[in-house]
């Protein structure tokens, strides 16, 4: 097989001091630590233990105080001690299916007429890949549909729970589902317990959502910001719904996490109307725009004139003052998918890595670590293979997922950092995708 695919990497390089982190404009929630929550799970759901991180991270990419999604669990499955008809790892009854394994609607009166049927098709079908995937989806879902709905913003846990477990069907249920969520959310053993009236998680932190200048920011390559990123839509050449000539394959329109996909086309920005992507303009792409001076093929993946690559520097960030340091991005990509696991993983990764003064260190990679050996139309996706399987049959549409890192670790080395996002394509082969956009890359400092 060929050494080859794209690289995305993202380091932090340790340099000298700047202003220190800025705080939000709320009063600081009380912090709960990775180990904080590990250690309550210890004697009440012995699978769960280890899964500490990800509440804390994901909780800081959504502002949403992990001690919720705990107390959910709790409330819902005893901490997946008792899934009932969910599936393993879905330890919140969080219902995203809309189908079932043959494809039919859960909503089919006629293979489903009960509303008890059609809610155990919903459960029987909306699995997670994880612990981590689903801890992911639910922060994400809680926050986007409740916390931020425009219309109807539920910002307590009361609120919450009229919607959750439906009052208007049950308020007895939903009443005692208030308190048994209230009640594991303000227990002292789970890292103090939390404020019931403050339910985000947000300490101090440096915010980079795209709409402020970039001036001080490096971009090298396809790296730029683009506005509005929706209207921005592969051309026929290369991609066209239902053309035995395009390139490649894209999955239909889609919707998940409170945002729609459309086929072919980028996707909203995450926050607000910009976003950084490594891609142009002039083809959606990242395969060059002198792609058609050399002989393309139909479902060939697209073959670039020659291999690109690029660089996204951060300005300086300033964690001096910590105890802890944490990075969270929300990310949205689309590659190849015939090496997407990189065999060499210095020319073949998604990769995110660390610097400590003039050397870097990896910690972390976006791809997968298995080899899913796609074909050449068919593109690897973010965000989607947390609900469904890779498969070399079906593209899915790539979603808005919260990157995370702990940056604990390295704080020892410096009090600045710098964070770089790379993107190699490694060869020409495969490169007629839609790249690599991120949106709201923020670095958070706990005393």
């Amino acid at each position: 097989m060929m050494s080859r695919t794209v690289f995305l990497g993202v380091v932090a390089a340790l340099l000298s001091l700047v202003s220190p982190l800025g705080t939000s404009s709320a009063r600081p929630e009380p912090f709960i630590s990775p180990e904080q929550i590990d250690s309550y799970f210890e004697n009440r759901s012995p699978q769960f233990v280890g899964t500490g991180l990800s509440f804390v991270l994901y909780g800081l990419a959504y502002n949403l105080d992990p001690r919720l999604i705990v107390a959910i669990a709790g409330a819902e499955t005893t901490f997946a001690t008792n899934l009932g008809c969910n599936t393993e790892f879905n330890a919140w009854s969080w219902f995203w299916a809309k189908e079932d394994a043959d494809g039919v609607l859960c909503t089919n009166k006629t293979k489903y007429p009960t509303d008890e049927d059609e809610r155990l098709c919903k459960c029987h079908n909306s699995h997670f890949s994880s612990f981590d995937a689903a801890i992911h989806t639910v922060t994400r879902g809680l926050r986007r549909k409740y916390l931020s709905d425009p219309e109807n913003p539920q910002t307590s846990i009361g609120a919450i729970g009229k919607t959750y477990c439906d009052f208007a069907k049950d308020p007895e249920g939903c009443t005692n589902w208030i308190g048994g969520v209230t009640k594991v959310y303000k227990d002292p053993n789970l890292g103090g317990g939390g404020d019931p009236d403050n339910i985000g998680f947000r300490p101090a932190r440096k915010l980079f959502d795209m709409e402020s200048p970039v001036d001080d920011w490096l971009a090298t390559g396809f790296w730029h910001i683009v506005q509005m990123p929706q209207n921005i839509h592969v051309i026929p050449e290369i991609f066209q719904p239902g053309s035995p000539s395009s390139l490649v394959t894209l999955a239909g329109d889609d919707e998940a996490g409170g945002f729609t996909y459309r086929q072919g086309a980028l996707p909203p920005a995450y926050s607000k109307t910009r976003a950084w992507w490594y891609g142009e303009d002039s083809t959606g792409t990242f395969i060059g725009s002198d792609f058609s001076s050399i002989v393309q093929t139909p479902k060939n993946g697209g073959i670039s004139v020659m291999p690109n690559s690029g660089e996204l520097i951060t300005p300086l960030i300033n964690l001096g003052g910590f105890s802890r340091a944490y990075l969270a991005f929300q990310t949205w990509w689309e590659i190849e998918s015939v090496d997407a696991d990189a065999f060499d993983i210095l020319s073949e990764a998604i990769k995110i890595e660390v610097s400590t003064g003039s050397s870097f260190q990896e910690v972390g990679v976006l791809n997968p670590l298995i080899d899913v050996d796609g074909p050449p139309d068919i593109p690897y996706v973010s965000g989607a293979y947390d609900f469904e399987p890779f498969t070399t049959t079906k593209p899915l549409a790539p979603y808005w997922k919260a990157a995370v890192v702990d940056l604990t670790p390295f704080l020892h080395a410096g009090k600045v950092i710098q964070i770089r996002f790379r993107f190699d394509t490694g060869d020409d082969l495969y490169n007629g995708f839609r790249g690599w956009l991120i949106d709201d890359i923020a670095v958070f400092g706990v005393p």
